[in-house]
């Protein structure tokens, strides 16, 4: 199981805990600084490869390939100044056990991966990935597979502002049964299919209230259905899956959330499932 974190250090240290053993691997992709000149700019999610749908790549990927997405210059998405592109990266009915990379085009494979996925299922996962020279980012897949990549922000000097990690906090969890602030207002009930639930957060609960995106972690607990979830700017048009989760199977993953003049975030599912979002950083 893969995940993307945002970690404030302290005494450049950062600490793990685990409630049962396990093995761990920690890859760094990047790192946030005062004096970053590259400052983050969200933006509701852009499919930009679907290979199930031909959206940017015609057909399934073969194990062990290599292709190129275009991202920035021309016609692409993203504008000129971006250095480097945010994506949700989902490995959609692996034939087999195997994983994905995203990196720089103009760079050599590093031996990490972005996405791990088991043989037949679907597992998606945030990915901060430096654009080449050629404004493209190149995609690898270990296993067979179908892709989905989605453009939801980008990091350029023109950015909005600079980052402000937070120690991960608590805004939603629908299982709890007597906070109304943390249960949609829904009594611990699960969040039900195809009926979406805002929550305002700019300005509420640590959130500042001229933030402007959010660096979020969110948990799936589905019950007897398989299905997706969506987490987008409340009023926006959003037609694309954030997460696609397994019956009786915990599903998580990072997300970079665009705000929108009203401060909420809205969340749909396509069946009734408990969701819960931690905020562990913010841009304002």
């Amino acid at each position: 199981m893969a995940n993307a974190a945002v970690a404030p250090l302290a005494a450049g240290k950062l600490c793990v805990y685990s409630p049962v053993d396990t093995h761990l691997i920690i890859d760094v992709n990047g790192y946030y600084s005062p004096a970053s000149s590259n400052k983050v700019v969200a933006i509701d999610q852009v499919p930009v490869v679907d290979t199930e749908r031909s959206i940017g790549v015609n057909g399934r990927r073969a194990a062990a390939s290599v292709f190129g997405v275009k991202v920035r210059g021309g016609n692409a998405v993203l504008p000129d100044s971006a250095s480097t592109a945010v994506l949700n990266v989902t490995a959609v009915n692996a034939a087999s056990g195997g994983f994905v990379t995203l990196y720089p085009c103009d760079t050599a494979r590093p031996t990490v991966s972005t996405v791990n996925v088991p043989a037949g299922a679907t597992r998606q996962n945030l990915a901060v990935v430096p654009i080449s020279a050629a404004g493209e980012i190149c995609v690898y897949t270990h296993a067979e597979m179908d892709i989905r990549l989605d453009l939801v922000g980008y990091f350029a000097a023109d950015g909005l502002a600079p980052v402000t990690p937070t120690q991960p906090t608590r805004v939603i969890d629908t299982r709890d049964t007597l906070r109304p602030q943390m249960n949609f207002n829904m009594g611990g009930a699960p969040v039900p299919g195809g009926n979406p639930r805002s929550v305002v957060l700019r300005g509420e609960r640590g959130i500042p209230a001229n933030a402007h995106s959010l660096s979020l972690n969110v948990t799936v607990v589905p019950g007897s259905s398989t299905g997706t979830l969506t987490v987008y700017a409340c009023g926006s048009n959003v037609g694309v899956v954030s997460m696609t989760y397994t019956a009786g199977r915990n599903s998580a993953t990072a997300m970079l959330i665009r705000l929108p003049a009203s401060g909420d975030v809205c969340v749909r599912s396509t069946s009734a499932v408990h969701v819960i979002i931690d905020v562990n950083a913010f841009w304002a």
